[in-house]
């Protein structure tokens, strides 16, 4: 599945960006982000195939966490 995170949050750059699994038990890290840019796109299948439900974390610069279920069985 496709994944675009878009630049507005109201959180402190710098970012890290992990991908977890549906237990948010074991996680990816994907990019570690100055700021976000208008659109930030990554494929979910590099990093769990076959996982129906994924989070998509983002850890701000304050520790702030971020944590949005993203649903991988539609298109």
């Amino acid at each position: 599945m496709l994944v675009q995170v878009t630049g507005s949050t109201s959180s402190l750059p710098p970012f890290d960006v992990f991908i977890c699994n549906s237990a948010n038990t074991s996680c990816f890290y994907v990019s570690g982000l100055t700021y976000l840019s208008p659109v930030v796109s990554f494929n979910t299948s590099n990093y769990f195939p076959s996982e129906d439900y994924l989070y998509l974390k983002i850890i701000d610069t304050n520790g702030c966490v971020d944590l949005t279920l993203l649903d991988c069985t539609g298109p």
